[in-house]
């Protein structure tokens, strides 16, 4: 409680003397930081750049996953292609008791996947948006705490304030820790612009020869999925 008092003072602080933008609130600001620095906290997980990172990744894709009927020319009609597949695959991994087969079953996947969902992408679609709310819906439970309690301080200490606040709780310090996973899956996304590919129309070419180099976005939303929904069984 004596650290989550402090980080209510000082976070207060910042966010009352930061209006005066003089000096003195300057001043005031660094104290405060100063004393959020002071207190022996181990080193956290990068968890604001988690957020910008789910931010502006998830706003994108959302972007890409259209409702309308789309001609074949439209590159979010390959996109959906891609992402579909991919949400597919993820469930299969976490879909029953028996250990996937991801190495020998990802082709065959791929190849009944395809045409399914080139013909209907809007199962695809609703898959991919339930996701994606059950994501944000994770996230905002902390962007809300990193709003109230980081306003005007450094990322470094926010992560700290974070981590602090959601020690407290077991459930939040969960949801604290997925966040920064969720926040990983939209790295890898975002590193390996897959966009790219369907704007090229290269997607199908992508999946086929895509094994392993899709592995760690599959295997990583798997992970993330299962934190979301729970365990389909228990080992």
């Amino acid at each position: 409680m004596r650290v989550q008092a402090l980080l209510v003072a000082c976070c207060a602080l910042t966010g009352v003397t930061s209006a005066a933008g003089n000096s003195t609130s300057d001043r005031h600001r660094a104290i405060a930081q100063a004393m959020l620095l002071s207190i022996d906290w181990p080193e956290t997980e990068p968890y604001v750049e988690s957020l910008k990172m789910v931010a502006r990744n998830g706003a994108a894709l959302k972007a890409l996953l259209p409702h309308e009927k789309l001609p074949v020319t439209d590159p979010r009609r390959h996109y959906v292609l891609f992402a579909g597949v991919l949400a597919h695959m993820v469930e299969y991994l976490k879909s029953d008791c028996t250990p996937p087969d991801y190495e020998h079953e990802y082709l065959p996947a791929v190849d009944v996947l395809v045409p399914e969902i080139w013909k209907n992408p809007s199962v695809a679609v609703g898959k991919v948006e339930s996701f994606l709310m059950a994501a944000n819906k994770t996230v905002q439970q902390i962007q809300d705490i990193a709003d109230l309690h980081c306003q005007n301080l450094h990322e470094s200490i926010c992560n700290r304030v974070l981590k602090a606040i959601a020690s407290e709780s077991d459930d939040l310090d969960k949801t604290l820790e997925l966040v920064f996973m969720i926040g990983e899956l939209a790295a890898i996304y975002e590193n390996n612009r897959y966009v790219e590919e369907a704007e090229k129309y290269n997607t199908v070419g992508l999946l086929i020869g895509g094994k392993e180099k899709l592995k760690p976005l599959v295997f990583k939303a798997a992970e993330v999925y299962n934190k979301l929904y729970g365990r389909h069984c228990e080992s």
